[in-house]
């Protein structure tokens, strides 16, 4: 917004610095609106005043929100809405208390990786994030969304063929069993007919 109001003053001629005022009065609303002077005679009057008085939370108060983040119900797309505007946060305010862009670049990528591994639901997930270069936050998010799913499945095709082969080796064994019964049943009865032969015979 700031940036806006230098070039429309580069614009606009001094004898209309009055209407100009008075036009970017007219866009600011709410905590903005409010920061103004009751009088503001200059353009600089109102500049000064949003920068004192309109200022994002602090390095350390963003970084705390991202390390409280959590997916919860398994809603990964609401995790990475959140972890990508707290990461972005984080980026402006460092570079506002002074880091080079490239630094709070380097420090948003390093506190979503942290915040990413603690949501972590394995210890291969978390190795992964930790062991991969990213180049933006928003990668991060993608590669435990990705990766975690992906384990996920795997596990539920573990499971299933496990069942499978279970209920394989469980109907193997009752179908010999049911084999043995009728075997030893068959022997029972021709060795009572014997007896009864023998019996009649004596």
């Amino acid at each position: 917004f700031l940036d806006k109001i230098d070039l429309i003053e580069d614009l606009t001629d001094t004898n209309l610095t009055v209407t100009l005022i008075s036009f970017i009065k007219s866009k600011l609303e709410g905590k903005a609106r409010e920061a103004l002077p009751d009088k503001v005679n200059t353009i600089d009057e109102i500049k000064t005043a949003l920068k004192i008085k309109i200022k994002p939370d602090n390095s350390k108060v963003v970084a705390g929100k991202i390390a409280a983040l959590q997916v919860r119900n398994i809603n990964y797309a609401d995790f990475a809405k959140q972890t990508e505007e707290l990461a972005d946060a984080l980026e402006r305010s460092l570079i506002i208390e002074g880091m080079t862009k490239t630094k709070a670049h380097e420090m948003a990528i390093e506190q979503t990786v942290s915040v990413c591994r603690l949501n972590a639901r394995s210890d291969l997930v978390k190795s992964i994030l930790a062991s991969t270069a990213f180049a933006d936050p928003k990668d991060v998010v993608a590669k435990l969304v990705v990766v975690q799913t992906n384990e996920s499945k795997e596990k539920q095709v573990l499971a299933f063929q496990s069942r499978n082969n279970s209920n394989i080796f469980s109907n193997r064994n009752n179908f010999n069993r049911f084999q043995n019964r009728n075997f030893y049943r068959g022997n029972s009865y021709s060795r009572g007919n014997g007896y009864s032969r023998g019996f009649i015979h004596n």
